[in-house]
């Protein structure tokens, strides 16, 4: 299949940025150094009222508990953003009042259309 042309890229991402309906803050994470070997962290916003889309998922698994089998739900959600919007792993977002975490970004696709990070909601 033929790469697109920067046109044609540019016409996607316009298209695909008009369906983040959504807004949510990004943070990122500071940590400072304390006096017992430790450190203590703080979260300063990143960006606020960015355009975004969130979408919820369910994954499953089996996991064997002491020879048992059991079906274990985790929860996640799909952030959509623009391409060129800065995420990192070790950020959180803020949606409506919930924070997430950051696990997963697909920052690497070659012809990115939108940049998407799967999140899990912080405990």
């Amino acid at each position: 299949m033929p790469a697109l042309t920067s046109t044609e890229l540019a016409a996607f991402r316009t298209h695909a940025e008009e369906l983040l309906t959504d807004t949510c803050t990004i943070q990122q994470v500071t940590r400072t150094a304390d006096s017992i070997g430790g450190w203590s962290e703080s979260w300063t916003n990143r960006g606020t009222g960015i355009a975004c889309r969130i979408a919820q998922h369910t994954t499953r698994s089996e996991r064997d508990t002491m020879g048992a089998g059991r079906l274990q739900e985790s929860q996640y959600w799909t952030l959509s953003l623009a391409h060129s919007q800065t995420i990192a792993v070790t950020d959180r977002v803020v949606v409506d009042s919930e924070t997430y975490e950051v696990v997963a970004l697909n920052d690497d696709d070659t012809e990115r259309v939108l940049t998407r990070a799967t999140l899990r909601r912080a405990d």
